[in-house]
């Protein structure tokens, strides 16, 4: 993850492409600084055992394991440039896949990049066509980097994993982030009107890749909240 700006690539997939209705945000240095502080300080709550305060639902957590090296996950999921998201999202959303760009890229160290990132998506009723139906769109900061497992877990919980003979993961490993988070950014604005997209908010969502036992393969932990009530949501300052 150098650290050097990307142009933000927001030519659209098509003449109607949704991204075409947005701008690349203008961030200083400062605004740059103050997203990385919130995005490192959501790394912990991932997983936490308190994840449930302030009212948040988590609905969804998935665990998986893929044959590949820590490096080349992290590569997959960076996608730094809008084709390349675009990608990245219809392999995840397939047929419910609308429409994605990425409004702001930087690299903000050897180890961690941000990106504010928009993705659009059909609902059930809309699959054959986005066309005047209803679907959902989400305005995201993107928070990426590669930490150490004691910052992730806890102390706690990383000692009791250290000290644990049936963890799977390989231990004082590093832990890869991905994570992202709702933001309300100008530069992405509602398309409700014009394309009958529903502004969708999520919270605490991501992807945490730990180096597994075996050598070349890696567990991949999903969680993510998109229920929650008014004002619980996390704040930028």
């Amino acid at each position: 993850m150098a650290a050097s700006e990307q142009t933000p690539d927001l030519e659209p997939a098509g003449e109607d492409a949704l991204s075409a209705s947005f701008k690349a945000p203008d961030l200083s240095d400062a605004d740059q600084a103050e997203l990385l502080s919130w995005g490192r300080s959501l790394v912990p709550d991932l997983l936490c055992e308190d994840r449930q305060r302030g009212g948040l639902t988590y609905s969804i957590r998935a665990v998986a394991t893929v044959r590949a090296s820590l490096d080349d996950v992290m590569d997959i999921f960076l996608a730094e440039i809008t084709v390349d998201y675009r990608s990245l999202m219809q392999l995840q959303l397939r047929e419910f896949f609308a429409d994605a760009a990425v409004l702001f890229h930087k690299g903000q160290s050897e180890s961690e990049s941000l990106s504010i990132k928009w993705t659009a998506a059909r609902t059930k009723k809309s699959v054959a066509s986005l066309g005047g139906q209803v679907g959902v769109d989400l305005c995201l900061l993107e928070y990426m980097g590669v930490t150490s497992s004691k910052l992730v877990d806890g102390p706690k919980q990383y000692n009791a994993l250290n000290d644990s003979s049936s963890s799977n993961t390989s231990k004082n490993s590093p832990v890869g982030v991905w994570l992202y988070e709702y933001i309300d950014q100008a530069e992405c604005p509602s398309l409700y009107d014009s394309s009958k997209l529903e502004r969708a908010s999520v919270s605490n969502c991501g992807f945490l890749f730990r180096p597994h036992v075996d050598e070349g393969v890696v567990e991949n932990t999903f969680v993510c909240s998109i229920r929650q009530p008014p004002g619980a949501r996390t704040k930028r300052r």
